[in-house]
C-alpha cells in the first residue's frame, strides 16, 4: 500500500484545478432551519461538550472558543462530543493569532476502523500527536483549511495519510484581526472548503478512490504547535436536505441568489429585567430610557468592547449612549 502511495500522491498533482475552486458558493440543499448543533460560545459550560487532546487549554474568553498550543511541537486535537450525520454543513468563525505561521484542521467523518465512537475506550489513547489520527485505528477525513505562508490547503483521507485534493489559501492575506467563515461540505462523498463563501478546496469522491465513502461521526478542531493560539467563534452544524433533482451546490458551484432560510425569532424575558438601569446613568439621564438598539458586534471590528453593543437614549435626552456586554443578559458597562 506504501509503495503506491507517491504515485497516487503524484497523480492527484499534476491533476488540473476543480472548476469550483475561488468561485462563489452557498449550497442550496442545506437545512438552514434545523441546525443540528449551535453555540455562539457565550456560556463557559458549553467547554463540556468538548473533548481536548494534547495542547495547552480549551477556553472561553469574552464568548470566543480558544484553543492554545503549550509550543511548537505540542499539538491539539479538539472533539465535539455530539455524533454528526453522514451529510452535513459544518460552519465556524476564525481567527488565528499569527496568519503566516502555523496549521489547523478539520477532522470530520471520524470513527474508529471498525465503526466505533472516536471515544470507545478501545481505542488506543491520543495525545495530539498527528500519527495517531492519520496512521492509528481510526478512519476520518482530513481537511487543512489554513496553513501559514504560502502552503496549499490539503483534504486527506485516512486510515493511512492519502492526499485526496488540494486547494487554494484563502486565509492566509484577510487582515490579522478580521474572524474569516469556514464552511466544510460534505455529501456522500462530494467534499467542498469554503472560506467567505469561496471555494477553497473541492473533491468529488467516490467509493473506489482510497477506500469507501465515510459515513456519519465525529468532527475535531486539530491545531499545530506552532498556531500558538487562534480564537473561534458561532460554530453550527446543519444537516442535508434530502437529496433531489438539482440539490447539492448550484452551477459553477454557486446557488445564485440562494440565501439561508429565515428562522423563527425565539423571545425569551430574563428573569432580572431591565438591562440597563437609571442607576446606571448619571444624574437625569436614566430616568427615560427608551429607543434600545442592539447588535452583535461584527467580526470586522477590531478591539471591540464586548460581544453585544446596545445603544439607547433617555426620552428628553441630546445624545446616544453605548453600553457593552459579552452576553446579552450581561452585566452590561455603560461606556
Amino acid at each position: 500500500m506504501w509503495g503506491l502511495l507517491p504515485a497516487a500522491i503524484a497523480q492527484n498533482r499534476e491533476a488540473p484545478p476543480h472548476p469550483e475552486l475561488r468561485q462563489r458558493s452557498i449550497p442550496e440543499d442545506v437545512d438552514w432551519a434545523k441546525p443540528i448543533y449551535q453555540t455562539a460560545f457565550d456560556d463557559p459550560g458549553e467547554l463540556t461538550n468538548w473533548q481536548l487532546e494534547g495542547g495547552k487549554r480549551a477556553g472561553i474568553e469574552n464568548g470566543k472558543f480558544i484553543l492554545e498550543d503549550a509550543s511548537r511541537e505540542n499539538h491539539l486535537v479538539c472533539w465535539l462530543k455530539q455524533e454528526v450525520p453522514a451529510d452535513f454543513l459544518l460552519e465556524f468563525k476564525m481567527r488565528p493569532k499569527d496568519r503566516k505561521e502555523g496549521l489547523a484542521i478539520a477532522f470530520f467523518s471520524a470513527r474508529g476502523l471498525n465503526g466505533e465512537s472516536i471515544f470507545d475506550p478501545k481505542l488506543k489513547p491520543r495525545t495530539g500527536a498527528y500519527p495517531q489520527y492519520n496512521r492509528g485505528d481510526l478512519n476520518a477525513y482530513h481537511v487543512s483549511y489554513w496553513k501559514g505562508g504560502d502552503n496549499t490547503p490539503n483534504l486527506r483521507k485516512s486510515a493511512g495519510f492519502h492526499l485526496v485534493a488540494q486547494g487554494v489559501n484563502l486565509v492566509k492575506d484577510a487582515t490579522a484581526d478580521a474572524f474569516q467563515t469556514i464552511r466544510v461540505y460534505e455529501r456522500g462523498g462530494k467534499i467542498r472548503l469554503m472560506v467567505d463563501d469561496v471555494v477553497g478546496l473541492a473533491w468529488d469522491g467516490d467509493s473506489q478512490s482510497f477506500g469507501p465513502v465515510l459515513g456519519s461521526g465525529w468532527i475535531a478542531r486539530r491545531q499545530m504547535g506552532p498556531t500558538v493560539r487562534c480564537e473561534y467563534d458561532d460554530l453550527k452544524i446543519y444537516p442535508l436536505k434530502a437529496e433531489s433533482p438539482g440539490a447539492g451546490v448550484g452551477a459553477g458551484g454557486a446557488a445564485a441568489g440562494t440565501l439561508p432560510a429565515p428562522q423563527a425569532p425565539k423571545v425569551v424575558r430574563f428573569k432580572d429585567n431591565p438591562i440597563i438601569r437609571h442607576e446606571m446613568l448619571p444624574g437625569p439621564a436614566g430616568t427615560n430610557i427608551c429607543y434600545p438598539s442592539m447588535i452583535r458586534v461584527p467580526s470586522w471590528l477590531p478591539n471591540p468592547l464586548g460581544k453585544y453593543y446596545l445603544y439607547f437614549a433617555d426620552h428628553k435626552g441630546t445624545y446616544v449612549r453605548l453600553a457593552y456586554a459579552n452576553h446579552v443578559e450581561g452585566p452590561w458597562t455603560i461606556y
